[in-house]
């Protein structure tokens, strides 16, 4: 079972910019979990992806693990009204070989004119935005069609 993140809004003293705090807890053996080790990954592999946070840096502390990153603040009404549509950005993180696996309404930001995607640690799948195939059948893998199913049920309704 995965222990919840949580978020936090600070001010880097060094560079006096706001940034975004997500801090997980580590197990027993002070070890991040392997679903922030897979976003960390990511986020460092893809460093000039527009369509990811920046990390900062990864502080870890004695019972917890510290991702540092840009910050964005939420408006769902701009992102509802954004054109073009949103899942283009979606396609970009396919076109480099990031499926994110949880798309829903929390997961998108804006960022001036650039939708970013948070989250990318996670990746089980949230009931509402989870594609049919994976409801009936478990077993099978997850695919970029998935993404592009949780996409449509967040931005669909709002034309």
């Amino acid at each position: 079972r995965r222990r919840r993140c949580r978020l936090h809004k600070a001010i880097d003293i060094e560079s006096n910019q706001i940034v975004a705090l997500k801090v997980t807890p580590t197990d027993k053996k002070n070890c991040i979990d392997p679903t922030t080790l897979r976003e960390i990954g990511i986020l460092k592999l893809f460093t000039d992806a527009s369509c990811f946070f920046r990390l900062i840096c990864v502080v870890r502390m004695e019972t917890e693990a510290m991702l540092v990153l840009e910050y964005v603040e939420k408006d769902p009404n701009r992102l509802i009204n954004r054109q073009p549509i949103p899942s283009l950005q979606v396609q970009n993180c396919h076109g480099i070989g990031v499926l994110h696996r949880d798309l829903k309404p929390d997961n998108p930001l804006i960022d001036g004119e650039i939708l970013k995607i948070a989250d990318l640690g996670l990746g089980i799948g949230t009931l509402w935005y989870l594609a049919p195939e994976i409801l009936w059948d478990k077993s099978l893998a997850y695919s970029f069609g998935v993404d592009i199913w949780s996409s449509g049920c967040i931005f669909g309704g709002h034309n």
